[in-house]
C-alpha cells in the first residue's frame, strides 16, 4: 500500500479528515448550518455519510469498501470533489 492510502485510512480511523465537518465540531463556521453538508443540505455531515452518499455511487462502483485500498482510493477521490467545491465558496 502507498504512502498516501496509508494516510487516508488513518485520517478515516482517528475523524481527522478535512471537508468533513463533524470532524471539526468546535468550528464557529460550521456550527452556524448545523454541520449540514454543503451538497444535499438534509444530513449531519459525518464520515458515514460521505461513505454511502448517493451522489458518488459512480465513484464506489466496482470497489470494495471493506478493502482498505479501494476505501483509500474512494476517499482521496470524494476529498478532491469536495476540496474543489470548499474553494468554490
Amino acid at each position: 500500500m502507498s504512502v498516501n492510502n496509508a494516510r487516508h485510512i488513518f485520517k478515516k480511523r482517528t475523524s481527522m479528515t478535512q471537508y468533513v465537518k463533524m470532524n471539526f465540531m468546535g468550528e464557529i463556521k460550521y456550527m452556524k448550518d448545523l454541520w449540514r453538508c454543503d451538497s444535499c443540505q438534509t444530513k449531519i455531515d459525518n464520515i458515514n455519510h460521505v461513505l454511502c452518499f448517493p451522489s458518488y455511487i459512480e465513484l464506489r462502483a466496482g470497489k470494495d469498501m471493506d478493502n482498505d485500498t479501494d476505501m483509500a482510493s474512494y476517499r482521496h477521490d470524494v476529498m478532491l470533489i469536495r476540496s474543489k467545491l470548499d474553494i468554490q465558496k
